[in-house]
């Protein structure tokens, strides 16, 4: 019963931050969604978000792109923290993690306490900024990056105004965008290829792998590159272009494991025999910030199967042991794969991005 009381209270909770309807209370709401380990209480949060997505004629992904904060930084994604006769220079790293400079330009591992030179209030009040700066910042970067990496998964579009708007504009989101590779592509549809790949440069222009400027056409449809979708060769080139350039990556893209099916593999429903793993429950709990999702309960609560969307289909995953609601290791502290199914059809009606990601992010838990 204090259980089931609580729950109520978290429900209810859910409701007053949708009432408030303010960016920070829309942002906790959407965390909620994303990050709770309740599962009742995500999916409640979810349907909120959905809810409120709706009413302004947006999907949850263009809400949440409309959620991001810019915590005060100004337009070229940076923060002056001013001690009086001196000033230092936040900026961010590819996990958002803030970096400082002196007003030269050079780096520094931290902030420097006030030092008898400084004008004290001036440094004092830069200090405690910086502080709250920090701790906010590290609240939204995992997310951010994540959100980022999801919309590689999912090969989510933009169109070229939201794409300026809301993350090449943004104070914050600018410092992940200039660190990916992105392309142009002819539609929405998922399944499509770029006709062109760029870059973001420092000053926000486009470059294209030969580091010639490119000109965004304003009707152009944005996404992530996947490097399925490049050859090798110029995927070789593109890596070299960020490495020169020093660009280290938010997460894996250009250097991103690729599994593409044989013809057999392609005319199978079930690719266990090929991609069987055994792996620690808590490490398929894990594959949860992969996208996948945890089965319905069956008898004494146990959940049977994993699933995930590949396209307009479902993969579902078979587990040998089973995870049991609130006791993961109750059966077992590993799990084998039994079955690695497409609800309809066979793996080479998915979209290959969608195959080759899901089939990683088991072979990632599968070598631990």
């Amino acid at each position: 019963m204090a259980g089931e009381s609580q729950h109520k209270r978290a429900v209810a909770g859910l409701g007053v931050l949708a009432a408030i309807g303010t960016d920070v209370a829309l942002m906790q709401l959407h965390r909620i969604s994303l990050r709770v380990k309740f599962k009742a209480l995500k999916e409640r949060a979810q349907e909120r978000i959905a809810e409120i997505a709706e009413g302004l004629r947006l999907t949850t992904d263009e809400l949440a792109d409309r959620l991001v904060p810019d915590f005060g930084l100004a337009a070229d994604g940076t923060l002056v923290l001013d001690f009086g006769p001196r000033a230092f220079v936040v900026g961010f790293d590819e996990q958002l993690r803030p970096t400082i400079a002196d007003d030269t330009g050079k780096p520094r591992k931290s902030l420097p306490k006030p030092a008898a030179s400084d004008d004290a209030e001036l440094a004092a009040a830069a200090t405690k900024a910086f502080a709250a700066l920090k701790k906010d910042v590290r609240t939204a970067a995992s997310d951010q990056v994540a959100r980022l990496e999801a919309a590689l998964r999912a090969q989510r579009r933009w169109s070229a105004g939201d794409f300026r708007t809301y993350l090449l504009e943004h104070p914050l989101l600018v410092h992940l965008v200039r660190r990916l590779l992105w392309g142009v592509y002819p539609d929405h549809d998922a399944a499509s290829a770029p006709s062109t790949a760029f870059r973001v440069a420092e000053d926000r222009t486009f470059a294209d792998v030969d580091d010639e400027t490119y000109n965004l056409p304003d009707d152009s449809v944005i996404g992530l590159v996947h490097p399925l979708h490049l050859d090798a060769d110029v995927l070789a080139a593109w890596s070299e272009v960020f490495a020169d350039y020093e660009l280290l990556q938010p997460f894996p893209q250009l250097g991103r494991p690729v599994i593409a099916l044989t013809e057999e593999q392609r005319a199978a429903s079930d690719l266990v025999a090929d991609f069987r793993v055994t792996a620690p429950t808590r490490a398929f709990l894990g594959l949860t910030k992969a996208g996948w999702n945890r089965g319905a309960p069956m008898d004494a609560g146990v959940e049977e199967d994993m699933w995930i969307a590949a396209g307009e289909r479902r993969v579902t995953l078979g587990l040998d042991q089973g995870i049991v609601v609130g006791d993961p290791d109750a059966l077992g502290e590993e799990q084998t794969v039994t079955g690695i199914t497409v609800d309809e059809g066979v793996f080479g009606d998915l979209p290959a991005i969608a195959v080759s990601e899901l089939l990683a992010a088991l072979q990632r838990i599968g070598t631990r």
